[in-house]
This record gives C-alpha cells, structure tokens and sequence, in this order.
C-alpha cells in the first residue's frame, strides 16, 4: 500500500474575506480566500464558501 502523508502542496496559511447577511434567524454566510489554494503549479486556484447559518436561541 502507498500512503501520502505530507500538506498535499497546500499553503498552510489561510487568510480571506467573509460576511454574512440575514433576516431573523437565517443568515447567508459568504467567505472567499485572497491567497490560492495550492502553492505550484496552480497558484491562481482560490477557495469560495458559501451557506447557511441558523442561530437558535
């Protein structure tokens, strides 16, 4: 058996944009990362997350 073990050539340090909009106890969550995804040979891939949050009370 081959088992990788290792960061995948994934960049360790994350850091972006987020927000969220909502009415009453729904919101829209959006978060879009400003470094790639990978370090080589695909530097220009960037993460976007997008759900949804339910807040209880």
């Amino acid at each position: 058996k081959l088992k990788l073990k290792g960061d995948y050539n994934t960049n360790e340090f994350i850091y972006g944009l987020s927000g969220y909009v909502g009415f009453g106890g729904t919101s829209l969550y959006v978060k879009y990362d400003l470094n790639p995804i990978f370090k080589d040979p695909n530097p220009e891939l960037n993460n976007i997350s997008v759900g949804l949050r339910f807040d209880a009370n």
